[in-house]
């Protein structure tokens, strides 16, 4: 992502290339990043909890692990097929 665009996290490629599209057509530029959430669902096991509210390594994609951290609250809906995307623009919305 960056300074001039926000990070995209999406489970559906369609909507995925129409976030980027309108993104283009608006000035609000996106950048999809690799959905993978067997990459980072691991990030949130807690002993104490059904899931922590930080990732265990700050080092493995922060951008898509908070994507992901909403993931693992949708997982019934994301089950039954239903598409989604989120929008990391904390780099964009900070820019001068």
């Amino acid at each position: 992502s960056g300074k001039k665009h926000a990070a995209l996290y999406c489970n559906d490629e369609d909507l995925e290339s129409t976030a980027v599209r309108v993104g283009k057509a608006t000035a609000d530029l996106t950048y999809p990043l690799p959905y993978c959430p067997e990459f980072y669902k691991g990030e949130f096991v807690s002993q104490v909890a059904d899931m922590k509210n930080s990732v265990k390594d700050r080092g493995n994609a922060q951008s898509s692990c908070a994507g992901q951290f909403i993931g693992n609250h949708i997982e019934d809906y994301t089950d039954a097929g239903g598409r989604w995307l989120h929008i990391d623009m904390a780099g964009p919305s900070m820019a001068e």
